[in-house]
């Protein structure tokens, strides 16, 4: 469980979702510096009844849901914080005026529609002290797990997670076990703090040096993806994060930021127009996007690919691809409509068995792949892994070229971790 707000009020007479969105994005970024304005946005889903705010890179969106008579603001805030909680309850009140409504703090149980108690007390250090226990429970329950426990994401996005040799990850970077044993048997409040400080990226209320700092290096961990930019917001991001650094050191030159990643971000943005090779980034150096991860795919279906690989959908056909230099993945995935008496039969179904073909079954699982030669007008050609993934209800189908014959085993792995839940 996390900390965060949940409140209401009841729905204006003369409510819309541009009133709704320009009230809330008002508030919003008058409380910030004009460099960070271009990293919030909103999301509307008016057929759903509510719009989603991207406030801050290290914590989930703000949703504000409505029905026929209530307005319904809900926000998590232990991703970020105790500077971004006690920021989103100052903005929400700030919006009461210009939105039209009252605020209730109370849900339907008479309980605080704050859980840090924050609205009521306006202590900003009982407010640290809330989120430093959080984090102390959360340490508890990690520390307790079984030494193989491994990959734990606290606090972060739900639509990939990271795979490797850590034992846990936050918006912050990666964690051992030691840094949670620590929190668990820290004594003291300044101890306690210190630890908690190094965890939550936005721990002071000022918007200060060490506020720019935090932001920039939530930035590199989560969002930037170390290979040239595909889009313009892509570019964007990467500028911000340098934008967040340079704030920082002119602010506090003291201020001690990730030199090597500054300088590799720089590189990157000042070649992002031209037509460089893909180089893979270090894994060493700051940024999730460096590691592989499990990248969810439509249909419910997921892939472990390195998080730097480029990405693009084909909404006509419904296809996915991913590509870094010379290796190319294509994937598709729909629903088995037709019934079939065995996993056996739905894999003939959808990839008949012809020439030299590699088979691969786990759990619930069943796929095929067969490898060709392709020839493209160039003297090498390419090599071309195709094939599927089925369960009993679905199938993800699946392409994968590259030039290089030493790539198979790679090739032949990645497709191997192709994974859909079983069906309920």
């Amino acid at each position: 469980m996390g900390l965060g707000i949940q409140i209401t009020a009841p729905l204006p007479q003369d409510f819309s979702i541009k009133r709704l969105v320009n009230s809330l994005m008002f508030s919003f970024h008058s409380g910030l510096d004009e460099i960070l304005k271009p990293g919030i946005f909103v999301a509307p889903q008016e057929q759903a009844r509510q719009c989603l705010f991207y406030l801050y890179p290290a914590e989930e969106p703000l949703y504000a849901n409505w029905d026929d008579t209530t307005l319904t603001i809900s926000a998590r805030t232990n991703g970020a914080g105790p500077g971004y909680h006690a920021w989103l309850v100052e903005r929400l009140e700030t919006a009461e005026e210009k939105l039209g409504v009252k605020w209730n703090w109370l849900n339907n149980n008479g309980d605080p529609g704050d859980e840090t108690g924050y609205h009521e007390h306006r202590d900003f250090e009982r407010l640290r002290a809330e989120m430093s226990r959080w984090l102390r429970v959360t340490a508890g329950k990690l520390v307790n797990m079984s030494d193989e426990a491994s990959n734990i994401a606290i606090s972060m996005p739900l639509e990939g997670s990271i795979v490797g040799g850590h034992f846990a990850s936050s918006p912050m970077g990666f964690w051992d076990r030691d840094f949670f044993e620590q929190i668990v048997v820290a004594r003291g409040a300044e101890i306690a703090a210190s630890l908690a400080e190094q965890f939550f990226p936005w721990w002071h209320r000022e918007q200060d040096a060490r506020f720019y700092k935090s932001l920039g290096l939530v930035h590199l961990w989560c969002n930037v993806p170390w290979r040239s930019p595909d889009t313009d917001e892509e570019l964007e991001t990467m500028k911000l994060a340098l934008k967040c650094f340079d704030k920082a050191k002119a602010l506090d030159m003291s201020v001690s930021v990730p030199e090597e990643e500054i300088a590799e971000l720089k590189r990157i943005v000042a070649t992002a127009k031209a037509d460089m090779p893909d180089v893979a980034p270090d894994p060493k150096r700051i940024g999730f996007k460096r590691h592989e991860a499990f990248i969810q795919l439509p249909g419910r279906w997921r892939i472990k690919i390195p998080g730097y690989f480029h990405s693009k959908y084909d909404p006509e056909k419904g296809t996915l691809t991913f590509w870094f230099g010379t290796r190319t993945i294509h994937l598709n995935a729909y629903g088995v409509e037709k019934y079939y008496p065995t996993l056996r039969d739905v894999l003939n179904w959808s990839e008949p068995e012809q020439g030299d073909t590699t088979e691969f079954a786990k759990d619930h699982l069943l796929g095929r792949a067969r490898l060709q030669h392709k020839k493209d007008g160039t003297m090498y050609g390419y090599w071309m892994l195709s094939g599927s993934m089925v369960m009993m209800d679905s199938v993800a189908v699946f392409t994968i070229c590259f030039d290089n014959r030493d790539d198979y085993e790679w090739a032949n792995v990645t497709w191997q971790t192709l994974y859909r839940p079983p069906q309920k």
